[in-house]
């Protein structure tokens, strides 16, 4: 029995002993793991916040960054807000080096032109519109072709080349425009998130420009330069000039040899009341201007479309290219400056020079009298559309029943004009056709030939005869409103009026152009008339043509055949 006492004892103590060590030993374990729970929460917050201190250091303009979204969003969308890209149009310069800017190859307009970059010269190939479009996407668009910075073939590959292409709504032609710091951006494509980069960190003249990956290197950041653009005010108004010099007011610009050619040459000359030396001033909107010759029809073009000192002014068909754009800007002092929208550059007369000839050409802004012009407005001889198409007899004021005719109904060139009484044939008939530029065409109905200045002649006094049409000066008239329903015909030749020599009425009174004069013998009456002809068919029977003819019909229509009604064979009509 105490046996059994003594061992139990000995269990009892046993187990105080196991649970004392156990509990011990828990709590301190518990208090490590505590403390480790403790230190380790700390090295992983310190971990987390200094993580997080280098992605924004890292990705501070990064919007889409989720790390940055985390953080207190008002100042991170004001910090966004003050660096976000206006509008506008942009010098793109390198961070390697600030007189490098993006470029396109040798000025092309063509698509798949290369991109570059290139000593900045102020050249419209170095200048780009920035346009934003959906989202926070851009264009860039260059000023000379109006084509695009595109990703080539849309690939979203590092080192993917970039060239310019036409407008088009594919993601290769859509950048993200964000802030780099220290005023540069990073240009983002949306095909594939690669930045625009400068191939090799090189800065020298024609370095590839392409996508790549991100790398933070000056490569890839670039400062945009807002270009000065003063377009955008109508100085001038629309109308007939002659444009002098401030060297000499007596000297204008002149087409030389009064050429009707693409690239004959813009001069100086002595003013003399000449074709060569009108020009047509209109204005095309966004403070742009273009300036056509009166004589030839083609306007003032910057040679080959490549602003720089010294490039030549030549005359060329209009293309509504940049070369043919001017500003015209006002001076205050009754001058103006006349820039081209190709570069910006300055009409200037070469030298200062101002003897007979001296050439015409563009430069830049030097202040000299040499690029200051004088616009003075002459008599207004462009004309309109004021008459509709049709056949007219043309009556003188002088005598309403005289008319203009061709002498003995001729259809031969050459054959003289003159008035005659209205006898209703068809000598008498002119076609009036609106030729657009505000000139027609004269056409007499007999002959089929039209109304012409004899060997094109400028001087007052020159005759006027019927020519077959060679869509000269000597053939172009405008028509002018003189009141009470009569018109001035006025030939773009010389801008010299029909007229009605020595103001006589008798029959053979001959036609010419003389100096306007607003006499009645330089006004006409256009009366409207429908040709008469008569249908011939079986249906008529015999016809006396002899008949016919004293009805002055001035045409026949004759069936020559139908086709049978149950046959469906063509038959011929008995009385042809």
């Amino acid at each position: 029995m105490e046996v059994r006492r003594f061992l139990l004892r000995i269990l009892i103590i046993l187990f105080l002993v196991n649970f004392f060590v156990f509990y011990t030993y828990a709590e301190h374990n518990e208090k490590v793991d505590k403390d480790e729970y403790q230190e380790n929460t700390k090295i992983e917050n310190e971990d987390v916040t200094n993580t997080s201190k280098n992605e924004l250091n890292e990705n501070k303009n990064d919007i889409d960054n989720s790390t940055i979204k985390a953080l207190d969003t008002s100042e991170t969308n004001k910090s966004e807000q003050d660096t976000k890209l206006e509008e506008g149009t942009y010098f793109i310069s390198t961070a390697l080096n600030n007189n490098k800017v993006i470029d396109i190859e040798a000025g092309s307009v063509e698509n798949r032109a290369n991109v570059q970059i290139w000593e900045n010269t102020n050249v419209s190939q170095q200048k780009f519109s920035i346009n934003k479009i959906s989202g926070d996407y851009y264009t860039i668009q260059c000023c000379k072709s109006e084509k695009c910075l595109d990703v080539a073939y849309g690939k979203s590959n590092s080192g993917t080349n970039v060239w310019q292409h036409e407008k088009n709504s594919g993601d290769a032609q859509k950048w993200l425009i964000k802030s780099a710091g220290n005023g540069y951006y990073n240009i983002i494509s949306k095909c594939g998130n690669y930045y625009l980069d400068v191939a090799n960190g090189k800065d020298s003249n024609g370095t590839n420009i392409r996508i790549a990956s991100k790398n933070g290197s000056n490569s890839q950041k670039f400062k945009f330069t807002k270009v000065d653009e003063f377009w955008g005010k109508q100085t001038v108004k629309d109308g007939t000039y002659i444009i002098s010099t401030a060297i000499d007011n007596n000297k204008v610009l002149d087409v030389s040899q009064a050429s009707l050619d693409n690239y004959a040459n813009i001069q100086l000359w002595s003013n003399a009341n000449v074709d060569q030396q009108i020009f047509i001033v209109s204005y095309i909107g966004n403070g742009l201007y273009t300036i056509k010759n009166y004589n030839s029809g083609k306007v003032l073009d910057v040679k080959y479309g490549v602003g720089g000192n010294g490039v030549n002014v030549w005359q060329h068909t209009f293309n509504n290219s940049n070369a043919q754009k001017w500003v015209i800007q006002d001076l205050g002092d009754g001058y103006y400056n006349i820039i081209s929208r190709c570069d910006g550059y300055y009409l200037d007369v070469a030298n200062g020079k101002n003897t007979n000839g001296t050439n015409i050409r563009i430069y830049s802004k030097n202040n000299n009298i040499s690029q200051k012009f004088k616009f003075t407005k002459i008599e207004d001889i462009v004309g309109e559309k004021i008459l509709e198409d049709g056949i007219y007899t043309i009556s003188t004021k002088l005598n309403l029943n005289k008319v203009l005719d061709v002498s003995q109904g001729s259809k031969l060139s050459g054959a003289n004009v003159q008035i005659w009484d209205e006898s209703n044939v068809k000598q008498q008939k002119f076609r009036l056709t609106y030729l657009e530029n505000g000139f027609y065409e004269i056409q007499c109905v007999n002959s089929g030939k039209v109304l012409d200045v004899a060997y094109g002649n400028t001087t007052s006094g020159a005759n006027v005869w019927q020519y077959e049409v060679n869509n000269s000066n000597a053939q172009k008239w405008t028509i002018k409103d003189a009141g009470d329903g009569y018109y001035y015909i006025v030939s773009k030749c010389g801008r010299l009026c029909l007229d009605v020599a020595r103001g006589k009425t008798s029959n053979g009174t001959n036609i010419r152009v003389l100096t306007a004069n607003k006499s009645n013998s330089q006004k006409f009456k256009f009366k409207k008339n429908n040709l008469k002809g008569i249908d011939v068919s079986k249906f008529q029977g015999n016809i006396n043509w002899s008949n016919v003819k004293k009805d002055k019909n001035d045409f026949a229509i004759l069936r020559v055949g139908f086709r049978g009604y149950t046959s469906g064979k063509i038959v011929q009509d008995r009385n042809v």
